[in-house]
């Protein structure tokens, strides 16, 4: 199932709504084959050696994502807690990323098929 890796995946422009191109060209082909089903929302978002993308990035280009046209899920954060938390099991990420993100999703009446988690 893929994922969105974070922000190599994205231009400064692809922020805009639009779909970004890395996305046409590897990811639309396998959905209009059939052999994706799903996509994943953006891996470690809130780290900055990972997904590094703001809350407000991953809003704005959760619509392209959307049209997709698949079941998409969350962002799968380092820490899901939303506590200031830093010990191992968070990798010493700290914060309030994913229920921000949750907020912004139902305040713009965005999709969220399913809640990415990782297994520390």
């Amino acid at each position: 199932m893929p994922m969105v890796h974070g922000r190599r995946w994205f231009e400064s422009d692809d922020f805009a709504g639009e779909l970004p191109g890395r996305l046409s060209k590897t990811i639309v082909p396998l959905i209009e084959s059939g052999r994706v089903k799903r996509f994943l929302g953006p891996n470690e978002p809130d780290r900055d050696k990972h997904g590094d993308l703001s809350v407000e990035e991953t809003l704005a280009i959760w619509p392209a994502l959307e049209a997709l046209g698949v079941p998409l899920a969350s962002p799968s954060c380092a820490n899901t807690e939303g506590t200031p938390a830093t010990d191992d099991a968070n990798q010493g990420t700290g914060g309030n990323w994913m229920p921000h993100f949750m907020q912004g999703a139902d305040r713009l009446g965005l999709r969220v098929d399913y809640i990415g988690t990782h297994g520390y």
